[in-house]
């Protein structure tokens, strides 16, 4: 899905609408999705991608649009960004959401499809950091997602502390001090501090990856 059909316009049209009036999410993505005839991928799209406005609105307040004011420490939510780097890799479609945070259609992250694109995922992390100069990083990963392999290999590749976590959420929404890398909706809207599209840049950056954008919701 490389761009938006008018079938789908029209539905996560319908789906923002009705988001708005605070009718519940699961129950209208099935509505819609139904109605629409949307493929998986399209339904998380909608899912993951739009918002009520005055949650967009309010999740778009926090994020750092330029990285020069990305404050130290950093705190990267690992398995959300690097399998957002993946999924690009993989083909999967990736996506500008109605809060401004890019995300992708990936139906599971977990998958053998994902993972083989995890090294060079890592690659283009640990290069965006030295590239720029971040000097006080924490990288953390999902003991329940990240095998003792994979936590070797970001450990070996990169120049921060690698934290291994079955508790990552819960331990970046206590952070107090610097920044959070992440798009997960979860953590932004329980976040201390400022929050940063670091897989997003580093697309941008290294592909001049141009993101399928909901933005014709017409929420900022």
């Amino acid at each position: 899905m490389n761009e938006m059909s008018d079938t789908f316009r029209e539905a996560a049209s319908d789906y923002a609408f009705l988001l708005d009036r605070s009718y519940p999410g699961n129950t209208i993505l099935e509505l819609v999705g139904t109605r629409y005839g949307l493929s998986r991928k399209e339904r998380n799209i909608l899912y993951r991608g739009v918002f009520a406005k005055a949650e967009s609105q309010k999740r778009n307040a926090r994020l750092i649009k330029d990285p020069h004011k990305i404050n130290l420490p950093v705190y990267i939510d690992g398995n959300n960004q690097l399998y957002t780097l993946a999924a690009y890799l993989n083909g999967d479609p990736v996506f500008k959401s109605t809060d401004g945070f890019v995300r992708d259609a990936a139906s599971d992250h977990g998958s053998g499809k994902l993972q083989k694109f995890l090294e060079r995922a890592v690659e283009l992390l640990s290069e965006w950091i030295r590239r720029n100069a971040l000097i006080e990083v924490y990288l953390y990963l999902d003991k329940h997602l990240a095998p003792e392999d994979h936590a070797k290999l970001f450990g070996s590749q990169t120049g921060f502390k690698v934290m291994i976590s079955n508790k990552v959420d819960q331990s970046l929404r206590a952070v107090e001090t610097g920044t959070i890398a992440t798009s997960d909706s979860q953590i932004i809207d329980k976040a201390k501090v400022p929050v940063f599209d670091l897989s997003a840049q580093i697309l941008r950056d290294v592909f001049s990856a141009n993101f399928l954008s909901l933005k014709f919701l017409n929420v900022k």
